[in-house]
């Protein structure tokens, strides 16, 4: 992550960074580098703006143990998708995130 980048925008008046959102390169990403984003955000810019970091996926039981095993002692907030492969109905999409907002203590 190159610091400039995110250091222009707060200039600019931004007030949330996302990272590891869907429309990166996230999912080729291993865990040390997604944790060394995060880091490095917190570490340049905890703050200044709220982290909100792209927690996500198709399996609701895969993301909430991703959520419990996460450190969020640098962190403001989560982004989830919905899930996009398996087509879950309305309720199962309710379900979904009413899962993850109760095992998030962001």
């Amino acid at each position: 992550m190159h610091e400039r980048n995110p250091r222009y925008q707060i200039e600019s008046g931004i007030k949330n960074i996302v990272l590891l959102g869907t429309t990166s390169e996230t999912p080729t990403l291993d865990d040390s580098e997604q944790e060394s984003i995060v880091k490095t955000a917190w570490e340049n810019f905890n703050g200044q703006i709220n982290i909100i970091v792209g927690i996500g996926g198709n399996n609701t039981n895969s993301v909430v143990k991703e959520i419990n095993s996460y450190n969020f002692d640098s962190i403001d907030g989560i982004l989830s998708v919905s899930p996009a492969y398996n087509k879950p109905s309305q309720q199962g999409i309710y379900a979904h995130y009413e899962k993850i907002s109760e095992n998030s203590p962001v």
